[in-house]
């Protein structure tokens, strides 16, 4: 807790060397000049105390753009949304506390951070004793697997009849979750949709 501008006056004054040399009395201009350094200390003693509360990313608005300069945010997945303080201070935070690990759960994990919800499906190479019918491939299908949404809807929007000169045939949307799934995901699988 921050001292006044009042009490670093007092401190200052019962510092001073005992005798009648460097007496402070009230009113004094010793006295006067130490009060009138006081102010400032009290100022850098508050503000100090708000560093302290600049340390932790959840409560940081001054040190914000540093933290995420530090957890490379925003991320190209993030570039060009608007986002508020409050909203920039938690992408900081659940950086910072993710546990980053290649499987399944940490990635329908990350989707549902962002609001979707996600069924990741493995896939592996056919091997024998595999039911009929399952998908024929070789070993590089050990290193896949298939994003889908829950409930399903479609990665791709298509032109419809009516659009306006110009529209794309087709584009891909909820481009934030294929972002954030291909920037999590181990570099050395493949994501596939559906």
């Amino acid at each position: 807790m921050a001292m006044t501008a009042d009490q670093y006056a007092e401190q200052l004054c019962a510092l001073l060397p005992p005798g009648d040399a460097l007496a402070a009395p009230g009113g004094s201009t010793l006295a006067l000049l130490l009060a009138g350094l006081s102010p400032e200390l009290a100022r850098v003693d508050v503000r100090g105390d708000d560093l302290l509360g600049q340390v932790f990313p959840g409560g940081s608005t001054e040190l914000l753009d540093a933290w995420e300069r530090v957890t490379g945010l925003p991320d190209t997945c993030s570039a060009g949304i608007t986002r508020t303080v409050a909203q920039r201070q938690t992408a900081v935070v659940a950086h910072l506390a993710q546990n980053a690990e290649p499987t399944a759960a940490f990635l329908v994990a990350a989707a549902a951070a962002i609001g979707y919800t996600v069924i990741i499906t493995p896939r592996h190479a056919f091997r024998c004793g595999d039911a009929c019918g399952s998908p024929l491939g070789g070993t590089d299908w050990d290193y896949t697997f298939v994003l889908a949404l829950d409930p399903p809807v479609s990665f791709v929007s298509h032109m419809h009849c009516g659009d306006p000169c110009g529209s794309r045939l087709a584009q891909y949307i909820h481009l934030d979750l294929l972002c954030t799934i291909g920037h999590l995901k181990p570099a050395y699988t493949v994501m596939f949709i559906s």
